[in-house]
């Protein structure tokens, strides 16, 4: 099916198992999860390490400019923020539904905005129980299977969510592309 048939795409078996086991081994230096205004909350409760590599920048900059355009969405992407590692660890790490961006809305009439997001699980399924990803681009929110090295990419403007991890640590890298705000 093309990518116009989704309100989200997968890429399943992306990022080859190693570069996971490597990324998870190279960064490990955790934070609390904090909301984009810099807060924490009951809404979001995990970990969460900044990548600044720019190999892996540019590698899942590649990946969402290359969705953007084969989806026909043809959004202006101009770059991609730094890349958040993030940690959900049982009995209640999870993130609860939330938009990464509305796509307008910004501090300076320059600034960019978070136009596509991604996420990779970084984990095996069999390391945690829990913690699905889930979007909700309509009443309906929608469960989407991820295994080690998937990828799913989705407009910033859409609810999603990590439902709670009940057993082990669930790890993914997640990466937001910016371009010019919609109008």
């Amino acid at each position: 099916m093309s990518y116009a048939d989704f309100d989200y795409w997968v890429i399943r078996e992306y990022v080859p198992d190693y570069i996971c086991d490597e990324i998870l081994k190279n960064y490990t230096n955790f934070g609390d999860g904090e909301l984009i205004d810099g807060t924490l909350s009951e809404n979001r409760k995990s970990g969460i390490c900044w990548i600044h590599e720019p190999f892996y920048k540019n590698l899942f900059f590649d990946i969402i400019s290359r969705a953007n355009y084969d989806s026909g969405l043809n959004f202006q992407l101009d770059h991609i923020e730094t890349l958040q590692l993030t940690r959900y660890i049982a009995p209640d790490g999870h993130y609860d539904f939330h938009m990464d961006s509305d796509g307008h809305s910004r501090k300076n009439v320059n600034d960019s905005v978070r136009k596509l997001s991604m996420s990779c699980l970084l984990s095996d399924s069999s390391e945690f129980e829990g913690g699905s990803f889930e979007i909700q681009a309509s009443e309906v929110s929608c469960d989407v299977e991820l295994k080690k090295g998937d990828i799913v990419i989705f407009p910033s403007y859409v609810l999603h969510r990590v439902s709670p991890v009940t057993k082990g640590i669930r790890h993914s890298l997640v990466a937001w592309a910016h371009g010019s705000a919609f109008v």
